[in-house]
């Protein structure tokens, strides 16, 4: 994100969770646990890509990842426990169709949503 031949600074972000689905494929809908958006708000500042069309997607919904040792959502979360927000259904994180991961900030890097 280059304005002016300067790298735009980016704000905060935390980790949440999204549900996307795809208008150009009625059958295409997935979920992540890594869906990043401006801290303190639900604006999504990364978007994933549809496996079957390529174009960028913001999620549909988007809500508060749920801690897997308490079970309440990130901000009601005093347990402390540093999770990735992963449980027994979680599919390999697709890097490929991640623009967080393509522009170069990995998201394996980040391991909690708070």
């Amino acid at each position: 994100m280059i304005r002016g031949g300067r790298r735009r600074s980016q704000p905060p972000l935390q980790r949440m969770f999204g549900e996307f689905k795809c208008p150009c494929h009625s059958d295409a809908k997935w979920s992540s646990a890594h869906v990043y958006c401006v801290k303190g708000t639900f604006k999504v500042y990364f978007k994933q890509e549809c496996s079957r069309c390529g174009v960028a997607r913001t999620p549909y919904h988007v809500d508060y990842l749920q801690c897997s040792m308490c079970g309440k959502k990130t901000p009601d979360c005093v347990c402390g426990y540093d999770n990735d927000g992963g449980g027994e259904n979680r599919s390999p994180h697709r890097a490929d169709l991640c623009m967080k991961c393509k522009s170069g900030l990995p998201c394996a890097s980040t391991l909690c949503g708070r």
